[in-house]
């Protein structure tokens, strides 16, 4: 007959396993009575998390992670992290206030302490595991909890996954078509951002990005970011461009024309792309700094201009 000294022992290695949490059933397994397990419940030395897990009350707190291990346990392994509390899980979002899982079925239960989501559909290739933890994969924890999350704060959620190099966003973007349906409007959002964030993506240096968001504010059509124009032999990458008006804005650095070569050559360009009938517009960051909005009143001029004599 199994000693207590020996039960212990041996759920407390199956709870380190398990983020510290532990099974009803777990405990009987291991060698504890029904009442037992109440003795220890009533005493405070295991605390429920949820209706049939606990934990030993030394662990003092659970991480959001731990939780997440919780609830799997909960659910009977049904259950897969998702939404939010996945995006957790893969580092790229803070934790959320609830624990989110996806039940594997078309039906299921309330659970105190859980936000349950069930879905008809989960295949494996949208799972992963963390640590043995069962977690959606980052694209489809992104699809599903954009949805959910506030407007002013997807871009950024969804910056943060790609910045993570856990997915690309020609994946996402592919999962995301492949997923899209009324009632899933994640996808959509989704599809949505990415191209919002295609041309800041496009845009590597942090002064660069600065000005876009700038730009955005302005009463202007959205830019082209890096617009490739070719002219005969000649191929040119423009800062920021809108190719209908054929106006484009170059963002100078005091650096950027370094020898008598890189300013020869910038002169060339710019005299090839006037030609072509290109209006060009430059903005140093000194400007932007100094004067903020007003040094970009020439390219609001230029573009209102040029977009009358073409309309």
């Amino acid at each position: 007959m199994r000693s207590l000294a020996t039960s212990e022992a041996s759920l407390a290695k199956q709870a380190r396993r398990q983020g510290s949490s532990f099974h009803r059933l777990q405990a009987l397994r291991a060698g504890f009575t029904n009442g037992e397990v109440r003795r220890r419940l009533d005493s405070g030395a295991w605390t429920l998390v949820y209706p049939e897990v606990m934990f030993h009350t030394s662990v003092r707190a659970l991480s959001h992670i731990a939780l997440c291990s919780a609830a799997v346990l909960q659910m009977d392994g049904k259950a897969v992290v998702s939404r939010a509390s996945a995006l957790h899980v893969w580092g790229v979002l803070e934790a959320p206030d609830s624990v989110h899982v996806t039940l594997k079925c078309r039906r299921g239960g309330r659970t105190p302490g859980l936000i349950l989501h069930t879905s008809r559909s989960f295949p494996k290739s949208d799972m992963g595991m963390y640590l043995g933890l069962p977690v959606s994969t980052i694209e489809r924890s992104c699809i599903d909890a954009l949805g959910d999350l506030p407007d002013e704060c997807r871009v950024d959620v969804l910056a943060e996954v790609l910045r993570s190099r856990h997915c690309s966003p020609s994946l996402l973007a592919a999962r995301a078509l492949a997923l899209r349906h009324p009632k899933r409007p994640g996808a959509g959002l989704v599809c949505d951002a990415l191209g919002y964030l295609r041309s800041e993506l496009a845009t590597e240096s942090p002064p660069a990005r600065d000005l876009l968001h700038v730009l955005r504010e302005l009463p202007i059509p959205a830019p082209e970011v890096e617009f490739v124009v070719v002219l005969d032999s000649h191929t040119f990458r423009l800062d920021f461009a809108w190719p209908v008006e054929k106006v484009f804005l170059e963002y100078d650095g005091w650096l950027s024309h370094s020898s008598r070569d890189d300013f020869e050559r910038d002169r060339r360009r710019q005299n090839l792309l006037v030609a072509a009938g290109w209006v060009p517009v430059r903005v140093t960051r000194w400007q932007i700094d100094t004067f903020g909005v007003v040094a970009l009143d020439p390219l609001i001029e230029v573009l209102s201009t040029r977009s009358a004599a073409t309309s």
